[in-house]
C-alpha cells in the first residue's frame, strides 16, 4: 500500500514510504530504520554487559541484526554459523563477529543466544512448534532473545535497502506462514498477538 501524497506520522516531514497495518501509521524509510534500530538497541542495552551468541542464518535478518550490533563493543557478540554459506562468510568479515565453534546448546545457558527471526519467522515458527508438539524448544531456555521479531520482513528488507545492505529473497510460506496470511487480511495484528500471548505464557510460566 503506497500514498504519494502521505507524509510520515513520526517526522511530519518526509514523504512516507509504507503504511503500517498494524498501528494504522504512515511512516517514511529513516524513521522506520531508526524505529528498528531503537528496538534492537533498548532490547541488547538491558543486558550490556553479558555475553551474546547471534545465530547466523540465510536471512535478511541476519544482516539487518549483523550492520546494527556493528555500534556495540565487538567482545561481547560471537556467531555461530550452522552451515556454511556466502552470505554468512560476508557478515563476519565485514562486521569482524567471531566465530563459536563449540555447540551453542551446550552453552546457551551461560551466554544469551540472538536469533535474527522477523514477525513472520517467529509467528510461523512459534505455531509449528505448538503444532508438533515441540514445547521445549519454546520454554526451555530463558537466554534467547529475538530483538527483530516486532517487525515484518518487508521492513527489514527496506532497512537493508535504505542502508545500501543485501537482501535475502525470501523462501516460500509454509503451511503455517500461510495460515496467519489468511487471518492477517481481517486481523493485522494476528502475529503481534501470537507472539505476545507466547511471551505471556513463558513468563507464567518462569514464575
Amino acid at each position: 500500500m503506497f500514498n504519494k501524497s502521505s507524509i510520515c506520522a513520526v517526522c511530519k516531514k518526509r514523504k512516507a514510504f509504507l503504511y503500517l497495518r498494524a498501528s494504522g501509521e504512515w511512516i517514511c524509510s529513516r524513521c522506520l530504520c531508526r524505529r528498528i534500530e531503537k528496538r534492537v538497541v533498548k532490547i541488547l542495552k538491558k543486558k550490556i554487559k553479558e555475553r551474546f551468541i547471534v545465530l547466523g542464518l540465510s536471512n535478511t535478518g541476519t544482516v539487518v541484526l549483523s550492520h546494527i550490533l556493528a555500534r556495540f563493543p565487538k567482545e561481547n557478540f560471537s556467531i555461530y554459523t550452522p552451515y556454511d554459506d556466502v552470505l554468512l562468510k560476508w557478515i563476519k568479515r565485514r562486521y569482524k563477529l567471531r566465530e563459536v565453534y563449540s555447540n551453542i546448546y551446550e552453552v546457551q545457558n551461560r551466554v544469551w543466544l540472538i536469533i535474527p527471526f522477523s514477525l513472520e519467522e517467529l509467528s510461523a515458527f512459534f505455531l509449528k512448534s505448538i503444532m508438533k508438539l515441540y514445547y521445549p524448544v519454546i520454554f526451555a531456555s530463558k537466554h534467547i532473545i529475538f530483538p527483530l521479531s516486532s517487525f515484518d520482513n518487508q521492513q527489514l528488507e527496506i532497512y537493508a535497502v535504505y542502508h545500501k545492505l543485501p537482501i535475502i529473497p525470501r523462501s516460500e510460506r509454509d503451511l503455517y506462514d500461510k495460515l496467519f496470511h489468511e487471518i492477517e487480511e481481517k486481523t493485522p495484528t494476528i502475529r503481534h498477538q501470537f507472539i505476545s500471548f507466547i511471551d505471556s505464557l513463558k513468563r507464567l510460566i518462569s514464575d
